[in-house]
């Protein structure tokens, strides 16, 4: 279930229950730290990009600390 979540000031702080995000352009850049930055205030993130590989290494760093990629 998708649950829109309010953000202030992009303060990611105000999470309180688990909702999987959506980043697209994660494959390297900002996409990619702001999936990094993002992962880890929440259970679940949905990433896209153009570069396979690249998504797949940060899917597996991503695994490795827990997190549904």
């Amino acid at each position: 279930m998708a649950v829109s979540v309010p953000l202030v000031d992009g303060d990611v702080s105000s999470i309180t229950e688990p909702v999987p995000l959506l980043i697209t352009g994660a494959s390297s850049g900002i996409g990619q730290e702001f999936a990094r930055q993002l992962a880890t205030h929440c259970d679940e993130i949905i990433i896209t990009g153009r570069r396979q590989e690249r998504l797949q290494q940060l899917v597996d760093a991503l695994r490795s600390q827990n997190i549904k990629a």
